[in-house]
């Protein structure tokens, strides 16, 4: 059993699936999985949880996004990028400045409106399950954070920008959006994720690299993306076998290094056994997933 995550660097031409199914096939008998999927044609970062760390899937939802985007102007799409089937095409009649004043005002909260053809459930089912069937469905709004917006280039009606934002958000929406703001129509062309939460994608490692290196030099502990939370050491080995088995902490049973919210990565003799919810009022912490066995 291998416990750890790996930072993968997703190519273009497979799914989220397809990568963790190449990771599950070189380490046998492992539990695998993903955190925050990638459509087929995007490429980047793409942690992968192996053992006790697809425990913490959940934490790793949670963290923001960085993407690198490419958006074709003129076009409109079923699909909202350039690999669906076009529906409309349309002169570009806006200059460069009306390009960044439109995509400007985009940055900060702003509803968005889940794609058609995603993974969002409606009813128990995916929209994309709905759409192939040709189904339409009622798709509710839902506020994202866009943090930034850092435009590279404008070459035709190719624009390249880096985007910094929450979790949940849609780029090929985001890009949907904007032409419908310019009035000639946009789609996402190319993306490339380059951060989830605390992986970037200066250090991410490829299918390939992974068969020919050690795990030590490219697998990262459980722990490793949970710096957001707070830390407490155990005192004791009775305090120990009190979070081992998953039983209250009482306040003379740990020392907290790193004072944060109510969630608390904890620690016995330099290893990371478990995360629990701090009381506040009395000071005790409740064991919320144990790693040590």
């Amino acid at each position: 059993m291998v416990d750890g995550i790996i930072n993968l660097y997703k190519p273009s031409g497979i799914t989220s699936h397809d990568a963790v199914a190449a990771i599950r096939r070189k380490f046998k008998g492992t539990k695998v999985g993903h955190t925050g999927t990638l459509d087929p044609m995007a490429v980047g970062v793409l942690p992968i949880c192996l053992g006790k760390a697809t425990r913490i899937t959940e934490y790793l939802l949670m963290g923001d996004k960085k993407y690198r985007c490419e958006m074709t102007l003129g076009l409109d799409t079923d699909t909202q990028d350039i690999w669906g089937n076009i529906t409309k095409e349309t002169k570009i009649e806006v200059n460069e400045s009306q390009i960044i004043k439109v995509i400007e005002s985009f940055i900060g909260t702003i509803l968005q409106k889940p794609p058609i053809y995603s993974a969002v459930k409606v009813k128990g089912k995916r929209l994309y399950e709905y759409a192939r069937k040709g189904v339409e469905v009622e798709r509710e709004s839902r506020n994202i954070e866009i943090y930034d917006i850092t435009l590279l280039s404008i070459q035709e009606n190719k624009v390249m920008m880096d985007v910094a934002c929450s979790k949940g958000t849609y780029i090929r929406t985001l890009c949907h959006d904007i032409g419908l703001q310019l009035g000639c129509g946009a789609v996402m062309s190319s993306l490339e994720r380059t951060a989830s939460g605390p992986f970037v994608v200066k250090d991410t490692i490829t299918l390939e690299e992974i068969d020919v290196l050690s795990k030590d030099d490219y697998l990262l502990p459980i722990d490793y993306p949970l710096e957001f939370m707070g830390k407490a050491v155990l005192s004791s080995e009775e305090s120990f076998l009190k979070a081992n088995n998953g039983c209250l902490l009482n306040e003379n049973d740990f020392i907290i290094e790193k004072e944060e919210n109510e969630l608390y990565r904890i620690y016995y003799n330099e290893d990371f056994i478990a995360i629990g919810n701090l009381n506040p009022t009395d000071r005790t912490i409740k064991m919320k997933k144990v790693f040590k066995t």
